[in-house]
């Protein structure tokens, strides 16, 4: 996505993708990320021809993964968590 729509608020970007996540009023949000993916899915999309043919070696993503995985997954749940109590209160559940 190269620009929000007019209502978004930027959540997150980086160099190589300026709208990574974004909020559109209060319970609307869209990521171009995938902070819910584990070990395995991480190894599996690292073995698509994609990765290469986009400048991207995955020799490099597995040590980066090796190196940062507990501090992934700890930030992916938290993520999850909360975007599931802002969503979903406990207090307005059934």
């Amino acid at each position: 996505m190269t620009k929000l729509p007019a209502e978004a608020l930027p959540l997150a970007g980086s160099k190589l993708c300026k709208n990574q996540a974004f909020r559109v009023g209060l319970t609307t949000y869209a990521f171009q990320y995938h902070f819910e993916w584990n070990k395995s899915e991480l190894a599996t999309v690292l073995r698509d021809p994609f990765i290469v043919r986009t400048g991207h070696d995955p020799t490099v993503i597995e040590g980066d993964m090796a190196a940062h995985y507990d501090s992934y997954r700890r930030l992916g749940d938290r993520l999850s968590e909360n975007i599931t109590e802002l969503l979903f209160p406990i207090d307005k559940r059934d």
